[in-house]
């Protein structure tokens, strides 16, 4: 400590020179600093989200990187803490100024100025590069902030109940995979391995389809005999109790009609626009348990899509009558029915990603069990209205589910040959009925999701039988009499698939839906940061995947922890954004 009294030593514990670093930061370096804060928010929702999700190792990385990002930023505002420190002692010091002149002659005594201001300290090229850097960090963070501002914005739901969605699900003229309609026939439903109820239908004899119902019989007692976690007693009791009431429901072409039509109630018939009618239709189907639906328009092109044989063998015919019937033969469609009303129902994310077990198949049992009765409903409710509600007389009868649903916007056709849904996945079944209640058509849909499957290719790396396309692009040459022609997909070998349920496991599999990147359940809006990624910015996809993977996603879930879960209602995330 100096005696001299002319010179000014500033207090380091008071706020003077905490002042000047507040005073002297730029506007990029508040910027930064915000962007900081939020990005730290971010993680920390994330951190806390992946755990509540159930994905523990989501939750670890995420919190590391909370954790790295909260030290560095610590650090740099200690380093600048220091370099402000010293700048206020530089400015603080008194300038001394030795004067001359002939009356002073040379030894005249130094002159002090204590209030003569010091030239700024130019910022060293380490401060630039920590200050450029920490900007350069946090600006990722823009994103995340006008999707945090825009949330209720972009996930609202319109007047009416009717869920519209974010701006980067756009709706376009014609599929993300291509159609053919010149080439398109008619298909008959009989040729699928799922037509029949044994083995892999008429793709082999029956005494082979004898064989693998014998084999996943010993398949699923041997693991239940073994105490295998997702095939114990209970875990059958769970499959068995959806698969035991399913067949004995009412399932029909015309449906129940047991309610009252308007006539019978001395009124006319509902009337109203196209356009109210969809969103009458669409929430009452929403209040049945519907989680997405759309409509497609019936026409020469879209009347493809429907088959000419059903699954139990009855033709399905339009005919120029005003009311549907069926008899032995046939299931004649008027042609004034024009409107195909397709939905999606949830699955279980929380079972389906402890697939392959009885946990899981007892899932996708429990999604068609709720579709029926949402089909019985809905021709209840078109009936009491005066019009014709037209349904699925056998599982997955009528149409081709996944074609039906990407035309009527619910997804995009994915590698997995299933549409894929922005809000849940591939982790809904997809249902189809048949009204002439006037409506209004929707879109298909482009948020890049068959732009992304061609860089992923994670559920065909994870198939056990290799069942899945690893082709880049999606081709036009069907794989197998079960698969049609007039379209581009990547087309599956369905009869290796279902082998594989018998011989190896003795239930259904569902591995590729539990690993595909977009299972994932809505609790977090990075889950939203990423989909709007992949919707805008292709070039990001290999990397999202490889991410994907770093984050534990798509891992197989310990059936044996399925009953300790703290389960909603039906075990589904009803969020849709």
């Amino acid at each position: 400590m100096t005696n001299d009294p002319n010179r000014h030593e500033p207090s380091t514990s008071g706020g003077n020179y905490r002042w000047l670093r507040l005073r002297r930061r730029t506007p990029s370096e508040w910027l930064a600093w915000v962007l900081w804060l939020i990005l730290l928010a971010v993680l920390l929702e994330y951190t806390l989200t992946s755990f509540a999700e159930y994905d523990p190792q989501a939750g670890v990385l995420a919190g590391a990187l909370l954790g790295g990002l909260l030290i560095a930023g610590v650090i740099v505002n200690l380093m600048r803490g220091v370099d402000a420190q010293s700048r206020y002692r530089y400015r603080s010091e008194p300038i001394v100024q030795t004067t001359t002149s002939p009356e002073a002659g040379t030894d005249a005594e130094p002159q002090v100025d204590s209030g003569a201001a010091r030239p700024d300290i130019p910022l060293t090229r380490r401060q630039f590069i920590k200050t450029v850097g920490m900007a350069g960090v946090t600006a990722s963070a823009a994103g995340t902030t006008a999707l945090v501002a825009g949330k209720q914005v972009l996930g609202r739901p319109m007047a009416g109940g009717v869920y519209r969605r974010p701006w980067w699900v756009r709706q376009v003229d014609v599929p993300t995979t291509g159609i053919d309609w010149d080439t398109m026939e008619r298909v008959d439903a009989m040729q699928n391995t799922l037509a029949r109820k044994s083995g892999v239908g008429r793709f082999a004899s029956p005494e082979e389809n004898l064989i693998l119902e014998n084999a996943r019989s010993n398949n699923e007692i041997a693991r239940l005999r073994n105490g295998e976690p997702g095939f114990t007693l209970k875990d059958l009791a769970l499959a068995n109790a959806f698969s035991g009431t399913h067949d004995v429901l009412p399932r029909s072409f015309l449906g129940p009609r047991q309610s009252p039509r308007p006539e019978d109630l001395g009124v006319d018939r509902w009337d109203a626009t196209p356009e109210e009618n969809a969103r009458l239709l669409k929430v009452a189907m929403q209040q049945m348990g519907a989680a997405t639906i759309g409509i497609v328009e019936l026409d020469e092109r879209t009347r493809k899509l429907i088959y000419s044989v059903d699954n139990d063998g009855k033709r399905i015919e339009f005919e120029n009558v005003e009311l549907a019937y069926e008899d032995e033969a046939k299931r004649v469609i008027p042609f004034a029915a024009r409107w195909a009303v397709v939905y999606t129902v949830q699955m279980s994310d929380l079972a389906i990603k402890r697939a392959p077990t009885k946990i899981a198949q007892m899932a996708t049992t429990e999604t068609y069990q709720r579709g029926l009765m949402i089909q019985n409903n809905v021709q209840e409710f078109l009936r009491g209205l005066g019009y014709q509600g037209l349904g699925e007389a056998e599982m997955n009868g009528l149409g081709i589910a996944p074609a039906l649903a990407v035309m009527a916007g619910l997804g995009e056709l994915s590698r997995l040959n299933r549409v894929v849904t922005p809000e849940f996945g591939p982790m809904v079944r997809v249902f189809k009925l048949i009204t002439d209640l006037p409506l209004v058509p929707d879109k298909p849909i482009d948020a890049g999701i068959a732009r992304f499957c061609r860089a992923c290719k994670k559920c065909a790396e994870a198939c056990p039988p290799s069942a899945l396309s690893f082709d880049t692009e999606p081709g036009w040459i069907p794989v197998g009499e079960w698969n049609n022609r007039g379209h581009q997909a990547w087309f599956e070998d369905s009869v290796r698939c279902r082998r594989y349920w018998y011989e190896e496991l003795g239930t259904n599999c569902g591995i590729c839906f539990s690993v595909c990147p977009f299972s994932k359940r809505n609790g977090s809006f990075m889950h939203d940061l990423v989909r709007m990624q992949i919707a805008t910015f292709p070039e990001l996809d290999e990397l999202t995947r490889n991410m994907d993977d770093a984050f534990g996603y798509g891992i197989q879930k310990d059936p044996g922890d399925w009953w300790d879960l703290d389960l909603p209602e039906y075990g589904i995330d009803t969020h849709k954004d």
